[in-house]
């Protein structure tokens, strides 16, 4: 049983007991909200990154009965924000992410500001925020490289309308960036409130990264409000394909939570340490297919002997 939701988990194990699919009774959802109020901020601080762009203005906000929203102006001399709300979340194949906001500005034209070093920061405290998955210098350096190569920032908008958008970027766990999308702001947004919305279908193990940016030039104050991301998690929660002694196949094995027991089922328990399995008597590397210590019964000719060679 999953202990945060309560659902029912089951395994589905071929003719030797490995254990080759684990599935969820069902999907379950996850929702984060920003709606950048003041009364809100210590719970949607938990997930949401890049806060401080919190502002006050009663004719600029989106929430009912509210009175805040995330002010993005690059050129602001007093409160310059490229980076508004953001949020990380670790994905597995399967998943279904939905992300919405809705953002509004007064006047201005298009162009970029230098946004690379405000998004690498920006994108490193978040996946710091999540797990310790590399060192602070190496995230940036992935995420340098990858804007670097253009390859996540969004094209150029219409040049009388504010480069600004919802943008998200899913990376692997080797931190190598798997693909991206965006949507622009439009014309439509100006003097009135637009919704951006996108739906990512997850085929990668790893991270999901989601924010919205202002990288115009001009002196233009642009709104987002009311953030809304969806975590849809998939059913099936693992799958293992192994060699004949039981190592699992890289690239053909995943799971979205810890699991000790795939190989040979409950008989063999995965010890995270050695990555060896843990039988009753003794420990198995399913590298070589070999005991790690003498077989107590000399079952075979070769007391290290694993599996009867068979």
């Amino acid at each position: 049983m999953d202990q945060l939701t309560g659902a029912a988990q089951y395994e589905l194990s071929d003719h030797l007991g490995n254990v080759r699919i684990g599935l969820m009774e069902e999907s379950s959802t996850m929702t984060f909200d920003a709606s950048m109020e003041q009364e809100k901020a210590s719970e949607e601080e938990q997930y949401f990154l890049n806060m401080d762009s919190r502002h006050q203005d009663v004719l600029n906000n989106h929430t009912a009965g509210g009175s805040h929203a995330a002010k993005l102006n690059p050129v602001d001399p007093w409160r310059p924000h490229t980076i508004g709300p953001a949020i990380t979340l670790e994905v597995s194949p399967g998943d279904t992410v939905r992300m919405e906001v809705f953002t509004k500005y007064g006047q201005g034209t298009g162009g970029n500001t230098e946004v690379v070093t405000a998004v690498t920061s920006a994108i490193a405290a978040a996946f710091g925020h999540v797990s310790p998955i590399v060192e602070y210098s190496g995230l940036e350096d992935a995420f340098s490289e990858a804007f670097a190569a253009g390859a996540a920032i969004p094209t150029a908008g219409s040049s009388d309308v504010p480069r600004a958008y919802l943008q998200y970027i899913i990376f692997d766990r080797e931190m190598r960036m798997a693909r991206h999308g965006y949507q622009m702001v439009s014309r439509q947004a100006l003097g009135s409130w637009e919704k951006l919305a996108l739906e990512v279908p997850v085929r990668e193990i790893g991270y999901i990264y989601i924010y919205v940016a202002n990288e115009s030039r001009a002196n233009v104050e642009l709104f987002f409000d009311d953030m809304e991301v969806q975590l849809i998690d998939a059913p099936v929660t693992g799958a293992n394909d192994y060699y004949p002694f039981g190592l699992a196949m890289k690239g053909r094995s995943y799971s979205s939570e810890p699991y000790r027991f795939g190989y040979q089922g409950q008989f063999a328990e995965m010890d995270e340490e050695t990555g060896w399995n843990a039988f009753e008597l003794r420990m198995y590397e399913p590298v070589i297919g070999r005991w790690m210590a003498t077989d107590p019964y000399g079952q075979f000719h070769s007391p290290y002997l694993g599996m009867g060679n068979n």
